[in-house]
C-alpha cells in the first residue's frame, strides 16, 4: 500500500480592506478603490491645516479605530506644482510633502488615538498629483494627501 501523500493547506485568502465610508473621502480613480483622496484640501499653504482639515481628520481617525487591526494607513503628502519658496525650510516639493504626511500621522495618532505601527507616512511631492493642474481650483485642492488603504498581514 502507497503512502499517501497530505493534502497542501488551503491558503488563507487576504485581508479585507473595510469600506471608511466617509463622504469627504472619494476613491482617486475606480481602478484602485483603496487610494482615497480629501473632498477638500487638508492644507490651506504649508503646513497649516484648512478649517475643514480637523473635523475630516477626527473622521478618518474614527473609521480607522472602528476598522479593526486588519487595516493600516499609508499617507501620502501632495502639493501644487509651484516650486517651494526658498524661505519655507522646506528644499523642495518632496520635503514639503513629506512634511504634510507625517503632521496628518501626528494628527491621527496623537488626538485621533490611531496605533503608530498601523500608519506610515511618504510623499509623492508635486508627483502625482490627486487633481489636474492646469485647472487653477482643483490645484488648490493638491495642497493634501492621499489615503492608501492596506491590508494589515
Amino acid at each position: 500500500q502507497e503512502p499517501s501523500i497530505p493534502a497542501a493547506p488551503t491558503p488563507e485568502p487576504p485581508p479585507s480592506i473595510p469600506d471608511l465610508a466617509l463622504s469627504y473621502l472619494r476613491p482617486m480613480n475606480p481602478d484602485r478603490a483603496s487610494l482615497l483622496v480629501f473632498e477638500n484640501p487638508i492644507f490651506q499653504y504649508g503646513l497649516v491645516f484648512s478649517e475643514n482639515a480637523p473635523q475630516m481628520l477626527q473622521g478618518l481617525a474614527a473609521a480607522m479605530n472602528t476598522a479593526g487591526s486588519n487595516c493600516a494607513l499609508r499617507i501620502i503628502g501632495h502639493t501644487g506644482p509651484d516650486p517651494v519658496p526658498a524661505n519655507t525650510g522646506y528644499r523642495d516639493n518632496h520635503a514639503l510633502g513629506l512634511a504634510r504626511a507625517e503632521a496628518v500621522f501626528e494628527y491621527l495618532r496623537v488626538h485621533g488615538g490611531v496605533a503608530p505601527d498601523r500608519m506610515s507616512a511618504t510623499s509623492s511631492g508635486r508627483d502625482h498629483p490627486p487633481c489636474p493642474m492646469d485647472d487653477p481650483k482643483a490645484r488648490l485642492l493638491n495642497k493634501t494627501v492621499t489615503i492608501e488603504l492596506l491590508p494589515r498581514i
